[in-house]
């Protein structure tokens, strides 16, 4: 930040990034540097061979062309390295030795021809060595050019050209007015290049009129977002590696003012005792049970501590079917839904073993109540297999995509006496496109006001329902088990998808009630989420990134982004560095003081960037209008989060988990971890709730936590421990 200006353009990347690139280039010079230099010496005298003499020029000129080469590159990775992530005032020599480095290609690109020519010429006669240190040399010079002609294509910007027409002004004489329309300008230009990559995605995913709008919904999103903003990818790096540090020091200084008490609590105690030292923050309290499945999930919150911290007030007792026990059993039939890719890549060595069984190759067409499987039927076998169930207890099974179209089943499960509903996560770029298509609709339900929805997720629940209804497949299901109920499951995109259908449905099958695991966050607003609680139980893992995305929380992200990269006096590679170690060789809870200090971003930069401060000022300033305009959406119903315990003890093992109730309003902020990514995977999800039940067997059902409540990470939390 800024990005590197050369050649009259910008460029997507920043001057502090050529440092790397230019390492890997100077150790690949130095070696054959080396190499050559060894064999010319050894075979100084066995050039007095036919084209001898050629290959005695040829060595001599690579060798002074790799000098050159080392010495610049060596300058350039000086350069890069100096200054800030905002100051890049001492790299403006950079652009002067790019344009050096460019122009000694010419002669390192005739060389290598000539170099074609004398090394693989079959009638010279001289020594192998000699013959192969050539043949090398010229090998990897056009290597390291095809490198850099791709590294060019990935780096570069099309909305990068600089205009050069008018009188130039610098940052301070930019008007806030002109400044905004600086902004409104670019951004139109920005939603012509992201419409005409839609299009050409949209070869891919086919062209018609539902295609388009969504693509032209989705390329305005993506120019409004990334428009104006002056932070190449390796500064957004940098600056969640800053954030994540921030939090995490925020945490560790939370907990060190919290001293927590842990009893056990009886399961017939109605009001059982707690004692508690904390601060006179609000405490909350929550006890989740794992027990057998003939007794309740209790729900007992502790009063705020303006009343007495040891008075409890009862509160409603969750049903049973949010038994972690049932919540884990219909995951199963969540992952199911992904098909064979999911379940071969959870089971690398045994995945393709298990579905041989239960593949029937060389099938023609499509079974009568399956909908685009393959030949071989993998997609139903992995039901089978996952889901536990026999292929007889699939009603319908579609594995149909497009946009606002997913896949989904519908299946009996005699052991649990219900029909279930499941419907398949992210998984094709189809489903990418009905994920970004987040505006807002409005779904009408009696009695309730504020009730929107995620526009994409809930075209696909639609698309369901009416499935559903012109195929009559609940109809044929319930005759299966006339006194079964109505169970609707999904992961990532499929609970949201889920989620909304199951609103959909609620009047018809009152009755019903849905698994939301890993719900996206912008899903539903509070209103409507508020609703679902009485027949949605959500499912989070950890810091999983999904259930936190939405508008808001993005645009609140890209603020605290530019705020730390502003404030930031550290150099970006050092940054990177010690991001790259923490997640590779340390543990977040054990990160020592000196390695916060090194990340430590308490200092300010006392140089403002090249880039235009006024532009800056009114993006933000835009930036946060828009937030606050965009309507907040969360995750449905109530939530259950699991969250760890105890981390890994080594590479292959799993941590020890937990798990609380929490409100929707807890997820209106991304927590930037190393594992936001992994915690949404389904396979990962699974493997924890089948760890909660085996604990519910081994410890005591019940066991509180009183924790206060944290103004901002871990707003309306409430603590448990199984």
């Amino acid at each position: 930040m800024p990005g590197f200006v050369a050649f009259n353009r910008r460029w997507s990347i920043g001057g502090d990034d050529l440092f790397l690139p230019h390492v890997f280039e100077l150790m690949l010079r130095l070696t054959w540097l080396l190499a050559i230099a060894i064999v010319f010496h050894l075979h100084k005298d066995a050039f007095d061979c036919t084209g001898g003499h050629l290959l005695r020029t040829y060595y001599i000129g690579i060798l002074v062309i790799l000098c050159c080469d080392i010495v610049l590159n060596s300058s350039i990775i000086y350069t890069s390295i100096q200054g800030t992530i905002t100051n890049d005032r001492p790299r403006k020599r950079l652009p002067y030795l790019i344009y050096t480095k460019y122009i000694l290609f010419v002669p390192e690109i005739v060389w290598n021809i000539l170099g074609s020519y004398w090394g693989f010429d079959d009638s010279s006669n001289c020594e192998s060595d000699v013959i192969v240190t050539v043949k090398g040399a010229v090998i990897s010079g056009w290597i390291l050019g095809f490198c850099v002609i791709v590294g060019i294509l990935i780096v570069f910007d099309p909305l990068g050209k600089i205009q050069s027409s008018g009188t130039p002004r610098s940052p301070g004489q930019l008007e806030s007015n002109d400044a905004d329309q600086l902004i409104d300008g670019a951004t139109g230009a920005a939603h012509k290049i992201w419409k005409y990559r839609c299009r050409l995605i949209c070869c891919c995913a086919g062209c018609d009129e539902q295609h388009n709008n969504a693509f032209s919904e989705i390329s305005q999103l993506f120019a409004t977002f990334f428009t104006g903003v002056d932070l190449v990818p390796s500064d957004i790096a940098a600056g969640l590696i800053l954030l994540e540090n921030k939090q995490s020091t925020r945490r560790d200084q939370r907990l060190k003012l919290e001293e927590v008490t842990v009893e056990t609590v009886s399961p017939n105690t109605l009001h059982p005792p707690i004692s508690s030292s904390v601060t006179s923050q609000p405490l909350l309290s929550r006890i989740v049970d794992l027990g057998d499945e003939d007794e309740s999930l209790d729900h007992i919150e502790a009063s705020p501590a303006s009343q007495s911290s040891s008075t409890i007030i009862r509160h409603e007792s969750a049903p049973s079917w949010m038994r972690v026990s049932q919540v884990a059993h219909y995951m199963r039939f969540a992952s199911a839904s992904y098909g064979w890719p999911l379940h071969v890549f959870s089971n690398p060595l045994t995945g393709a073993c298990r579905l041989y069984g239960d593949c029937s190759c060389c099938i023609c067409g499509d079974i009568s109540n399956v909908v685009n499987d393959n030949c071989c039927t993998c997609h139903l076998a992995t039901i089978v297999n996952v889901a536990q169930i026999k292929q007889t207890d699939i009603i319908y099974a579609s594995f149909h995509n497009k946009i606002y179209e997913i896949p989904f089943f519908v299946a009996v499960d005699h052991k649990q006496r219900s029909v279930v509903v499941a419907v398949r996560g992210t998984l094709s770029l189809r489903d990418v496109m009905t994920d970004l298509c987040c505006d807002s609709e409005t779904i009408d339900i009696p009695g309730v006001e504020g009730t929107q929805a995620h526009k994409g997720i809930l075209g696909a629940a639609k698309f369901i329902q009416k499935v559903l209804q012109d195929r009559h497949l609940l109809d044929m299901a319930f005759l299966r088990g006339m006194d079964y109920s109505l169970v609707i499951c999904g992961h990532s995109l499929g609970a949201g998808a889920a989620a909304l259908l199951a609103v959909l449905l609620k009047p018809k099958y009152p009755d019903l009630r849905c698994y939301a695991y890993s719900a996206p966050g912008g899903l539903m607003s509070l209103a409507l989420s508020k609703y679902t609680q009485s027949f949605v139980c959500s499912v989070i893992l950890g810091n999983d990134l999904v259930p936190r995305l939405g508008m808001v929380t993005i645009d609140d992200l890209k603020i605290d982004l530019l705020h730390e990269i502003k404030n930031c006096d550290k150099p970006k590679h050092h940054i990177l560095a010690r991001g790259c170690w923490k997640i590779l060789c340390s543990s977040p809870d054990h990160q020592t003081e000196a390695q916060r200090h090194l990340l430590d971003d308490s200092g300010c930069s006392s140089y403002n960037s090249c880039s235009e401060d006024s532009i800056q000022d009114a993006l933000l300033r835009s930036t946060q209008n828009r937030v606050k305009s965009i309507k907040t959406l969360y995750p449905p119903g109530k939530i259950l989060h699991i969250i760890e315990e105890r981390p890994k003890q080594h590479c292959c093992g799993i941590p020890t988990y937990t798990i609380v109730w929490t409100s929707a309003e807890a997820f209106d902020h991304i927590v930037i971890s190393p594992k936001m990514l992994s915690d949404h995977m389904p396979d990962t999800v699974q493997k924890a709730l089948d760890q909660l039940v085996e604990q519910g067997r081994r410890f005591p059902k019940y066991r509180t936590v009183d924790r206060p409540n944290d103004a901002r990470e871990d707003a309306q939390t409430d603590t448990c421990v199984v």
